[in-house]
Parts: C-alpha cells; sequence; structure tokens
C-alpha cells in the first residue's frame, strides 16, 4: 500500500518512520498510546448548577451526550490526569448516591452538588506529525446527532465524524503501521490537542497545527 503522495512516496514498512519526521522514541510512544487501556470508574464532584454536561439515555444507560464549554465536568477535565478525562459517551452510574436512571437524571437536574461516577469508555488515542505535501488522509464531516440537536446547538456540540480514510496520507499509513488499533469510518473525533468541546476549533487545528494529538471513539449511537 502507497501510503504518501509527491516525491516522499513510500511504502508502509519500516522507512515510514523516516518519511513523516518521527524517529523511534516517538513511534515507541505512539504504540504505548494504541496499547490495551485500563478503563477508569471516576469519582467527580460537581458544584451546585455546574454539572455541565448533557445527559442521554442510551441503551438503558445515562451517557454524557455532550460537554458544555464551561461546564463543572470540563473545569474537572482541566485538572485531571490524561487518563482519567471524561468523554462524550462515557456511562454516568452513580448520582449522589442514586443508579437508577430516573433518579440520576433528577438529581443531576436538582440545581444541588452532584457527587458523579463516571465509567469511561474504550478510546483511541493517535499522534502524528505533519509532513509537508502529504495530506492528513482524513474525511471528515460535521454532524449534529439525531437526539437532542437544538440543545447541543446551543453548546456548540457537533458531532465530528470520520467519514472516510483516503487511500494516501498520514492515517492511512498509521493504520497500515497499527493493524490491531485502526481509525475507521466508524470513528468520531471526540478531542483534538486538548479541545473536546468545539468542533470549529478541532477543524482549525487540524489544518493549522503541525502535530496532534487525536482521540478518536466509536459512537455507533449518534
Amino acid at each position: 500500500m502507497l501510503c504518501c503522495s509527491g516525491s516522499n512516496a513510500v511504502h508502509a514498512d519500516d522507512n515510514f518512520t523516516q518519511v513523516i519526521g518521527t524517529f523511534p522514541e516517538d513511534r515507541q510512544r505512539t504504540l504505548e498510546q494504541t496499547a490495551p487501556e485500563i478503563l477508569k470508574t471516576l469519582k467527580i464532584k460537581l458544584a451546585p448548577g455546574m454539572v455541565g454536561f448533557t445527559p442521554r439515555v442510551v441503551d438503558g444507560q445515562l451517557t454524557v451526550a455532550s460537554l458544555a464549554r464551561t461546564g463543572g465536568l470540563e473545569l474537572y477535565n482541566l485538572t485531571a490526569k490524561v487518563d482519567e478525562r471524561v468523554f462524550r459517551g462515557d456511562t454516568v452510574t452513580s448520582v449522589n448516591g442514586k443508579t437508577k436512571v430516573e433518579d440520576m437524571q433528577k438529581e443531576l437536574a436538582s440545581g444541588k452538588e452532584c457527587d458523579v461516577e463516571v465509567k469511561q469508555g474504550g478510546r483511541l488515542e493517535v499522534h502524528l506529525k505533519r509532513v509537508e505535501g502529504v495530506p492528513l488522509g482524513l474525511g471528515l464531516e460535521q454532524t449534529f446527532p439525531e437526539e437532542d440537536a437544538r440543545f447541543d446547538e446551543v453548546h456548540d456540540q457537533i458531532y465530528l465524524k470520520v467519514k472516510e480514510i483516503k487511500q494516501t496520507g498520514l492515517v492511512p499509513c498509521y493504520n497500515v503501521d497499527h493493524p490491531a488499533a485502526p481509525v475507521t469510518p466508524k470513528h468520531y473525533i471526540i478531542e483534538v490537542n486538548g479541545e473536546r468541546v468545539d468542533t470549529t476549533k478541532m477543524l482549525n487545528m487540524i489544518k493549522n497545527d503541525n502535530e496532534w494529538t487525536f482521540v478518536f471513539r466509536e459512537l455507533d449511537d449518534v
């Protein structure tokens, strides 16, 4: 498979690390980032009136459908360790000791302080560097979820979906190099270089930055 176009075109073999401008330690870091992850149940205290996310019932579970730009959950994410951040699609398992979906919804809507437990969902973290003349190799589209689109629009919460994996580019090369953890059209981008809320900012980072840390997740229910 030919990964890159132009004069730098190479096959997806060991020379790939030279073409994209990364070195063995960077390659090893990428391999570590895509290794099987340890998912956690996070305990988070949210201030009164500062819930900051849209809850949505999916398959009988209460999930984080969207994040508010200045809400309590995003404030938590700003200081949380990398592997303890909350993303869209994570599952809320308890609110103030309540575990039934209806009870948790009432607690979140009450406006009082909330002790929330969130179970992380699976995600794929990928680190790439820009190479002159080589495209990223992703086809993307901004899309609203089928439900609650009006509420999500208020919070600038549009989903950034991977529509297509191109024949050439950095992502196709990454997929050849990491067959056990590829990026696929089932994925949505839920973070780019620390931005989790505004997909317009994510797209600007993809266009203008020279290095990216992407967090992908499959969100089949969107």
